[in-house]
């Protein structure tokens, strides 16, 4: 940025707040509301946009990156931080008007802010499109993870609950939760529990005997409880088979597997 331009701003620097402020103010969209009636935020976007011109050329965004993660939470702040440079932009050039400049250098003067302006928007955008993904992507695991939570019960064994409609996508998430957490917790038994899976039609069947082979694969038995009365008629009516120990309820599926562990030992 050109140094002329940085000094006629930082003489100006008072004044250029107050216009600045007197715009942002000026603004009627009710999602920055509360932005606009943070004094501390104001003054440290402020300082934030002034340090940007002189960094301009240094393509040097780690502040701008900062001081918008910290408003990454809050709800509009994309809005907020757009208005406060746009605005931002208007003052200077009234600000500008108002000296002793030759016409020929105010436009000059404001070609070069307005230069400035599009690159710092386009890299704020796409800042908080990044910060956005990298959200939804720690959302989305966090969800993945409350699908199918392993859940240590005892020593080698741990419980592995069910709830809700299992599709196809939701399967595999199950499957790679549980050959994990088997993984990580050491766990011989495995007990899953389907009392919160409303249907157990041929394709849940079948999933569970996938993944109980699976972990059968790294040293783990799974053992399936919770079937429900109408659910053995279900499978009997299909014509399903679970080819594997099963029990009516927890509590008894984990009586099986303490007698187990303890007779190994």
């Amino acid at each position: 940025m050109n140094a002329s331009i940085v000094s006629l701003l930082e003489a100006n620097k008072d004044s250029l707040y107050s216009d600045w402020k007197e715009h942002l103010n000026s603004i009627t969209d009710p999602h920055i509301e509360e932005f606009k009636g943070n004094h501390s935020l104001n003054e440290e976007a402020f300082s934030l946009i002034i340090n940007s011109l002189k960094e301009y050329e240094t393509e040097d965004f780690s502040e701008l990156r900062a001081f918008y993660n910290k408003l990454f939470t809050k709800e509009w702040s994309l809005n907020y931080l757009t208005a406060a440079f746009q605005q931002f932009r208007r003052s200077a050039l009234y600000m500008m008007l108002k000296q002793d400049i030759p016409r020929e250098n105010i436009m000059t003067f404001y070609e070069e802010i307005d230069g400035w302006f599009d690159p710092i928007l386009m890299h704020l955008v796409n800042d908080c499109s990044e910060s956005w993904r990298t959200r939804f992507e720690e959302q989305k695991q966090t969800v993945q993870e409350l699908t199918a939570p392993i859940i240590p019960v005892f020593e080698k064994i741990c419980v592995l609950p069910l709830i809700g409609v299992i599709d196809s996508e939701r399967a595999e998430t199950i499957k790679e939760n549980l050959l994990n957490g088997i993984i990580s917790t050491r766990s011989e038994y495995v007990l899953i529990d389907i009392t919160g899976v409303p249907v157990v039609d041929t394709y849940v069947s079948n999933y569970l005997m996938q993944a109980t082979q699976a972990a059968n694969m790294l040293g783990s038995t799974c053992i399936i409880v919770g079937i429900r009365p109408e659910i053995a008629q279900t499978l009997v009516n299909l014509g399903v088979t679970l080819n594997v120990l099963t029990f009516a309820n927890l509590n008894k599926g984990i009586q099986y597997a303490l007698r187990q562990t303890q007779r190994a030992q």
